[in-house]
Order: C-alpha cells, then sequence, then structure tokens
C-alpha cells in the first residue's frame, strides 16, 4: 500500500498534467451540443421561443444543422451560417431568432463544469 505522502506527491504530478487535459479542444463538443439542443427547440441558448414565422410555422427548423465550432487557442468559437445568421440579430424585416449565447446559459455552464470535473477525476485517476 502507497503511503500518504506518496499518494499526495501523485497527484501533485497528475495535477501539473491538468492544462494539457482542460483544453478548449474537450469542451467544444459540449458547447456544440447545448446550442444545437435550444436551436432544434426553437429557443434562444437561455430557452426564451422564437418568434414563429409569419405563417405560424417554425422559424429557423434546421438552424442546428447551420452550426460548428471552431477552436483557437483557450477560446471555443461558435459559428452559424446561412440565412440563419441573419436571424440571429434580427433586422427590419427579420425578427431576432438568438441561436448564439452571448452569456453562458445556465444549462451549459453546468454540463461544462460536469466536463471539468470528469477530466480532473480521469487526470487523478479518481473514479
Amino acid at each position: 500500500m502507497a503511503s500518504g505522502g506518496a499518494q499526495v506527491q501523485a497527484w501533485i504530478k497528475a495535477f501539473q498534467k491538468l492544462p494539457q487535459e482542460v483544453r478548449a479542444e474537450k469542451m467544444a463538443d459540449v458547447v456544440l451540443e447545448d446550442v444545437k439542443r435550444t436551436a432544434a427547440a426553437g429557443t434562444s441558448p437561455t430557452g426564451v421561443a422564437w418568434p414563429e414565422k409569419k405563417d405560424g410555422g417554425r422559424a429557423l427548423a434546421n438552424a442546428a444543422d447551420h452550426l460548428s465550432t471552431v477552436v483557437s487557442g483557450s477560446t471555443v468559437h461558435l459559428v452559424l451560417t446561412g440565412p440563419d445568421a441573419i436571424h440571429n440579430y434580427g433586422t427590419g424585416k427579420d425578427p431576432k431568432r438568438q441561436v448564439l449565447p452571448t452569456i453562458l446559459p445556465q444549462t451549459m455552464a453546468e454540463k461544462l463544469t460536469a466536463r471539468v470535473f470528469k477530466l480532473f477525476r480521469g487526470a487523478l485517476g479518481i473514479r
């Protein structure tokens, strides 16, 4: 059985590896999944329902398919393409239907926290 001191030293070595473990690349899928979830539901990232189309139909039905991520350094960038991008901000003609978050939504924060803890546990060898 290892001594308590040996275990602490092992954890210190594991913590030194964490900057390599907890990187933006390992968070991008969480960010994308959460934003795709709200877009598929027809809501803003904070859960506000989008205005319907003029004919009463569902607006931006395929917005989730037009989302992707780009990782740059320690930042995850969300990219929205096509006509859906115009609706994210709205125009005089097109109502605003926010797809991209401007703040960190609670659900995304919880999922990112869970991912970080999972990576920490993995780096420390804790299940």
